[in-house]
């Protein structure tokens, strides 16, 4: 199977441009290796880490403060790698403004049996209990390999709780809790996939902590590619607005996941602001 996505960025709040402005005037070039190793590459503020489990294959990471390219050829085993940042401003949960968000693309081609997806991680609690017993890995899935329906039952299958859903904007999310390991792991993932955008954070923080998620330190936020399995993938994350921390007045929101309810026209709005795709069947 080969898929590839492309889109450009919304215009966005003043607020969200000069932050982007700033990352785009830093000089620091593109971090890449002959043969990469695996260690958290840096760039500007941002770190590119790399996680593995029984992983055979080969990968490469070209890093920069902007974007993220990663090819990975792998026959067995996990692998995961991100863009994202350690944030140290002591921030909780509860601290994210209503108005905070994310945005990036992710342009997937690949072909193989195994399995991707991409999307924001959220850590939170690690730094207060770093033995991983109090520790919250949480993703937000906007593409996989796996449609919904096959998430969906995946996630069942490895023994999540399905909470329900949530809407923003266009966007429909299903939510899962699963235990895992020695830590807990919460779940969005995104009922009609596409190659990312915005997206509204607060309302699916909030839906987690109506779901048992504590009121906890967030660690890390990365825009996230795991994949498993024989699979020879490439991503690259563009168009990325990913700040270093929470500010208290980010600005409203991109006009395309503002509310559209209670017209006529809203299938028709929806799918002119791009919210509205049809799910990409996947693959086992």
């Amino acid at each position: 199977m080969t898929v590839t996505f492309r889109s450009a960025p919304p215009d966005a709040s003043s607020t969200w441009v000069a932050v982007v402005a700033a990352v785009m005037s830093l000089t620091e070039p593109a971090v890449a290796q002959p043969v990469d190793t695996g260690e958290t590459l840096v760039a500007g503020p941002y770190i590119s880490p790399v996680w593995t489990e029984d992983f055979v294959g080969s990968f490469q990471r070209d890093f920069n403060p902007t974007s993220l390219t990663v090819t990975v050829n792998g026959t067995q085993g996990g692998f995961d790698t991100a863009f994202g940042t350690n944030y140290n401003d002591t921030s909780l949960v509860d601290d994210v403004h209503p108005d905070y968000f994310i945005r990036a693309d992710f342009a997937v081609s690949g072909t193989g049996d195994g399995y991707w997806f991409v999307g924001p991680k959220i850590g939170v609690g690690w730094s207060e209990e770093p033995n991983n017993s109090g520790w919250f890995e949480n993703y937000v899935v906007v593409n996989s390999s796996f449609s919904p329906t096959e998430f969906h039952q995946r996630n069942l299958e490895q023994g999540a709780t399905y909470l329900g859903e949530t809407t923003q904007g266009c966007d429909v999310y299903r939510h899962y809790v699963l235990p895992f390991g020695d830590w807990t792991q919460f779940w969005a993932v995104k009922q009609s996939y596409d190659e990312g955008g915005v997206i509204m954070m607060k309302p699916i923080l909030d839906f987690w902590r109506d779901n048992g998620l504590p009121n906890k330190m967030i660690d890390s936020l990365r825009l996230n590619i795991e994949t498993g399995g024989d699979i020879d993938l490439a991503v690259t994350i563009s168009g990325i607005i990913l700040p270093i921390g929470f500010p208290s007045d980010p600005g409203p929101p991109p006009i395309e996941h503002q509310s559209i309810s209670g017209s006529a026209g809203a299938d028709t709005l929806c799918s002119a602001a791009g919210g509205r795709h049809p799910a990409r069947q996947g693959r086992r």
